[in-house]
């Protein structure tokens, strides 16, 4: 008597599980990075989604896709606060949603107290007088 084996392979199919240890890099004025480790695909290829936010008025900033869950966004306004929605997305559908909150730096500003305003007058006013007793010598 022969048997035939055959072999039944069962393939469990559904979304991507969740990003997670999401963090944010190379913070700048109108820019900045962010990188997250991918959980389980689902068993199907994959991409990832970045939704920003602004955190006030709550409008879509911006939209980014990626093959990898790793994001560069420019063109920012300064000193801005957002969250970015990161998620994973397959045939099946997508990730649960992963917030981040994230901002752009602050514009430098030239600010001078009292007293600095009075020692840079101190020093103004010693340049000239040492100037003019040099004319006169």
């Amino acid at each position: 008597m022969i048997w035939d084996v055959y072999y039944i392979y069962i393939y469990l199919l559904g979304r991507p599980d969740s990003v997670h240890n999401c963090s944010v890099a190379n913070h700048s004025t109108d820019a900045f990075f962010l990188q997250c480790n991918e959980g389980f695909n689902g068993g199907l290829p994959q991409y990832f989604v970045l939704d920003l936010y602004e955190i006030h008025s709550q409008r879509l900033r911006t939209n980014v896709t990626s093959s990898i869950p790793a994001f560069s966004v420019t063109s920012l306004e300064p000193g801005s606060s957002f969250i970015a929605h990161v998620y994973a997305v397959n045939n099946k559908g997508r990730s649960e949603l992963t917030p981040v909150p994230v901002f752009t730096m602050r514009l430098p500003e030239k600010i001078l107290t009292r007293e600095k305003r009075k020692m840079f007058s101190f020093i103004y006013y010693v340049t000239r007088f040492i100037n003019y007793n040099l004319k006169e010598e």
